[in-house]
């Protein structure tokens, strides 16, 4: 197992004989020859924008010419040298009698073993790649053994191992990966399933919280919505809702640790949601307003009376409406307590609509649940509230 670490800088440093500066034209060729490269990332933009480096100096692991990990250790030298020896071990341990799995399998973290006929299978060669890029959060270990693969009734399989600890009756303990044997693939079902464990953490907690796991491509249009266009790259993006429907992105990298964070403070509301917005416009010689999601609340105020539409640019109803819309605000340009606007609702976030039934009862609940203040007459949830009994003197 040969480890490295590249560093990826801004500028070249004077470095030591024994650290090759490495170029976008032979740094696949020769990462895996060195214990510790240099790259250029003002001349090297390909190699380094492929890597994802965005602030200098990065720091990131390499297990035999494959990216495994950023580092995130000290950066003294006797501590990047302490912490590589850490990483030295193999990525995923050879389990070689049937003990040795019931042993690792006992464990009260998550596993994942590769059960292969032998070292030089295609699948066994694409699990050490996954196990080399994915060990630090996970635990990799493989067997070429028959006996131990007889055991678990798998051949050419890899399979996820829950702790007993964290087992239900509604799920099943063991999860055997059935898609195509490609490393992004195989990681990509890891990813989904680390996911799940974070999202057992929390049910655990007694904290309400809903996790899904989707393809970035079958769901693009729904990412769009958080602002995230073309997702792409072996790293999940993440975004999330709170109970008011706001919007969140995880802006940090995707990592385990970096998802329970998000959730978190997504929960105590310490984030900042995000708002699909067209840029503020200047109102000041329009005679229909433009509303948007970032000045919303201005166009909109509490002191005055405000009739907005909400269109789509494509809409044939809406270009017909619009002269006759516009004809409307310039009539009324004198009252100054009215307001003529309008809203793009394909570029911006839309307040909450309503589109519950056309019965009382309907509208009742939705006032009760979006009123700024609580009703007099009715709970949150549209119930009807007791009268407060009299007390005769």
């Amino acid at each position: 197992m040969i480890i490295s670490v590249a560093i990826f800088a801004f500028l070249s440093l004077a470095s030591a004989s024994d650290v090759l500066d490495l170029t976008d034209a032979n740094f696949a060729s020769k990462i895996a020859d060195q214990d510790v490269v240099l790259v250029d990332c003002t001349e090297n933009t390909e190699i380094c924008g492929k890597h994802g480096v965005s602030g200098y100096p990065t720091l990131k692991i390499f297990r035999n010419g494959e990216f495994s990990e950023d580092y995130n250790g000290a950066r003294e030298a006797d501590g990047i040298v302490k912490t590589m020896r850490s990483k030295a071990g193999p990525a995923s341990k050879e389990l070689k009698t049937v003990a040795d799995a019931e042993k690792f399998v006992a464990s009260s973290e998550y596993g994942i073993i590769g059960f292969f006929s032998s070292e030089d299978n295609d699948a066994a060669k694409t699990f050490q790649k996954v196990a080399t890029s994915m060990n630090s959060e996970m635990r990799f270990a493989h067997s070429y053994n028959e006996d131990i693969n007889k055991k678990y009734a798998v051949n050419d399989d890899i399979v996820l191992f829950q702790p007993k600890r964290l087992q239900s009756k509604f799920e099943d303990a063991q999860r055997k990966y059935n898609d195509d044997m490609t490393v992004f693939k195989v990681k990509n079902w890891i990813s989904a399933n680390r996911v799940m464990k974070v999202a057992k953490k929390f049910q655990d907690a007694g904290k309400t919280v809903t996790f899904a796991v989707s393809s970035s491509t079958d769901f693009a249009q729904e990412l769009a919505e958080f602002g995230i266009e073309g997702a792409s790259g072996d790293k999940p993006v993440v975004a999330g809702r709170d109970s008011k429907n706001q919007k969140f992105v995880m802006s940090d990298e995707f990592s385990m640790d970096n998802l329970e964070k998000f959730v978190n403070d997504l929960l105590d509301g310490k984030l900042e949601a995000y708002m699909k917005s067209e840029a503020v416009p200047d109102n000041t010689q329009n005679a229909v307003k433009v509303a948007v999601a970032k000045n919303f609340a201005e166009v909109v105020s509490e002191d005055k009376d405000v009739l907005i539409e909400f269109y789509a640019p494509w809409c044939g109803h809406c270009k017909q409406l619009e002269p006759k819309y516009t004809e409307l605000a310039e009539k009324l340009a004198d009252e100054s307590e009215v307001v003529i606007a309008k809203m793009d609702a394909t570029a911006n976030d839309v307040p909450p609509q309503f589109e519950g039934g056309r019965e009382v009862d309907d509208f009742v609940k939705y006032l009760a649940k979006e009123a700024s203040t609580e009703l007099n007459s009715y709970t949150r949830d549209g119930k009807k509230k007791k009268a407060a009994k009299k007390v005769e003197l």
